[in-house]
């Protein structure tokens, strides 16, 4: 369209010209305009349209797994002797559902576990939490995130029958424990994963609780991390004391992915030979590059992000650590602001850390606690001159020492086959004199309940 004036008339023309610049502007733009209004409703509409509900996402849920187990003949879903568990979170109806899935002979459970990952993500799901239960058995909790659908009793066949679902009620043997007096010791071994055979396998043998620490990413780590047993822990309300002293971490875990706790019979297990996992996490030393803590090692200067896939692939090489402690570290854990990241990302997932102090001017332990994780400092390694039996017996009776005057005491070894013969001749002699050997989970939960336990609590050196 074209208008014609009369040039004379320069007022006119230029009036007309505004006039029908704000035509055409009104007439181009309005389409566009009703475009975004219309945009915008369709915004709204989907934003309360109604996802999924927990209930539809639990029975596609259900379909991967049955679909898994008869593809990979590997598990059996026990869906019609299932239980549930009400799970307020995802709905008033909602629920999770307890079932108990028989598993063959498998050389790596965890495996299996990593191999459900890809098929509970095309329906908008994942494996949530898992953790050994102890001879061959796992426990695994799956759904969408923060919304569990199904937890798992993944047992061996012969197992079946120990399963007990909402295992709430006091443990007799931690009561046991807690009530025992004596001072109390945790020994962590540290450097697992590279094999099973000769000093590891001798110190397996020492009938006292142990804590393994598991380097990331070794031949032998996911099998080690499968030697898990279950522990002495509290139930019932000592559950609740424990998640306030924890940040509140653990009711977080329960509410978010683990409303059923389950427990196995204990019979076939001897307390004696408890063992808990930790993930040993591979740190920055004072020397870096000249000495390397080996791959994937927390550095100072990462970011949260770089810390948070970082510490996520080692876990997952090391499946069902309840917690973690430094490899090397003498300058990532005086970090603070690496240590802060990697507390946060501790924290989230509920589990501990035991300071291995290998500075100093280590900040984790204070990052840990300000951060609400549990959390222990060693008091001294056994085995700095790993050769020397003598020197590892000093060592040894100096901890022993420590832990009588001031009530409990931390140390840690190393799969040396100097300290696998000190440890196999002198533990036995230390429990019959009335020394309490634990994991470092069991010493975190004794300082929580008070029981027995004299000297700094807050300090767990």
């Amino acid at each position: 369209m074209s208008f014609r004036l009369p040039p004379s008339n320069s007022r006119m023309r230029s009036l007309v010209r505004r006039v029908v610049g704000l035509l055409l502007a009104v007439g181009l733009f309005a389409p566009v305009l009703a475009g975004c209004a219309k945009d915008e409703d369709n915004r709204k509409t989907a934003t309360a349209r109604p996802g999924p509900t927990h209930s539809r996402t639990q029975d596609e849920v259900e379909r991967v797994l049955a679909r898994f187990g008869t593809e990979a003949g590997r598990l059996e879903l026990d869906a019609a002797g299932g239980r549930t568990w009400p799970l307020p979170a995802a709905g008033e109806a909602a629920a999770v559902r307890c079932r108990v899935v028989a598993l063959p002979a498998h050389p790596d459970p965890a495996t299996l576990i990593d191999s459900l990952r890809e098929p509970l993500a095309a329906v908008g799901a994942g494996v949530l939490w898992q953790e050994p239960l102890g001879l061959g058995a796992w426990r695994v909790d799956v759904g969408p995130p923060g919304r569990p659908t199904h937890t798992l009793a993944l047992t061996p066949p012969g197992l079946i029958g120990a399963v007990r679902w909402n295992a709430a009620t006091d443990d007799p043997h931690w009561r046991a424990l807690a009530d025992t007096p004596g001072p109390v010791v945790a020994l962590v071994i540290d450097d697992w994963g590279q094999r099973l055979g000769g000093p590891p396998a001798e110190i397996l043998a020492v009938p006292v609780p142990l804590t393994l620490a598991v380097l990331p990413d070794l031949p032998r780590s996911r099998e080690i991390a499968a030697l898990a047993t279950p522990l002495v822990l509290p139930g019932g309300p000592a559950i609740a004391a424990d998640a306030v002293a924890a940040g509140d971490a653990r009711r977080r875990r329960l509410e978010a992915g683990c409303p059923v706790e389950l427990s196995l019979l204990r019979e076939e297990a001897p307390l004696s030979a408890r063992r808990e996992i930790f993930l040993h996490l591979p740190m920055q030393p004072l020397d870096y590059p000249g000495t390397n803590p080996g791959p994937d090692a927390l550095l100072v200067g990462m970011t949260a992000k770089e810390v948070t896939e970082r510490l996520e692939r080692a876990l997952l090489s090391v499946p069902g650590a309840r917690g973690v402690n430094n490899h090397m570290g003498s300058a990532a854990t005086a970090d603070s602001l690496l240590m802060d990241a990697l507390m946060a990302e501790i924290d989230r997932r509920g589990l501990r850390f035991l300071d291995s102090l290998t500075s100093p001017r280590s900040v984790a332990y204070q990052a840990a606690r300000a951060a609400g994780v549990p959390a222990l400092r060693n008091r001294l390694f056994l085995d700095v001159d790993h050769q020397d039996e003598a020197a590892i017996t000093a060592s040894l009776e100096a901890l022993i020492a420590s832990a009588r005057a001031r009530g409990q005491a931390v140390g840690i070894g190393h799969p040396h086959a100097a300290t696998a013969a000190v440890l196999a001749r002198e533990l036995p002699r230390y429990a019959a004199e009335g020394v309490r050997f634990v994991t470092v989970s069991e010493l975190i939960a004794l300082n929580i309940s008070g029981a027995n336990v004299r000297g700094e609590i807050a300090d767990g050196r």
